[in-house]
Order: C-alpha cells, then sequence, then structure tokens
C-alpha cells in the first residue's frame, strides 16, 4: 500500500503543492527533499515555485501520476502526511 502525502512548499510571496503517491512517510519524504536539493537554487536562494518544480523533476521516476502539482492537501482524501517546505535565511537551512 502507497504512503500518500502532500508537500507544501512556501517562501514570502508563494505557495506550491505536490502531491506524492508513495514513499511519503517521514524518512522517504527526507529522501524526496534531499534528491531535490541537488536541481534546485543553491541555498540560500530559496524559491517556492523553484523548489516544488525541482521536487516533482527529481523525483518523477515511475511516469506518470506518482507525483505532480496539487491544489493543496484538502484536494486528497487519503493522505497519511503533509509537509511543509520553507527557507530559514537566519538559520541557512530548509526547514
Amino acid at each position: 500500500m502507497s504512503t500518500r502525502a502532500v508537500y507544501t512548499f512556501k517562501d514570502e510571496s508563494d505557495t506550491f503543492h505536490v502531491y506524492g503517491h508513495c514513499d511519503g512517510y517521514p524518512t522517504g519524504a527526507a529522501e524526496y527533499i534531499t534528491t531535490a536539493i541537488k536541481k534546485a537554487w543553491g541555498l540560500p536562494r530559496f524559491e517556492a515555485a523553484d523548489f516544488a518544480a525541482a521536487f516533482i523533476a527529481a523525483n518523477k521516476t515511475n511516469g506518470g501520476g506518482n507525483i505532480y502539482f496539487s491544489k493543496g492537501p484538502h484536494k486528497h482524501c487519503d493522505l497519511e502526511y503533509c509537509y511543509t517546505i520553507t527557507f530559514d535565511a537566519k538559520a541557512k537551512e530548509i526547514g
């Protein structure tokens, strides 16, 4: 059975949501985020739109349906996890 999750990417002006059909448990999510870092702007630059696109590009490995943009967690009735990814400029890390 798949562990479904929605990842919300937020910066000071934008919010983007991505639905993941599988591996949404915390260690799977951490792996997805780590993989996305390689395709996104280098820190400390963080833009929600860029990171959401990098997240999809880096993790869309099984063809259609496994990971895609979403209108938010409220559009999915069977989620196990919801994550919010932001950047803390003071700490200089993704939170």
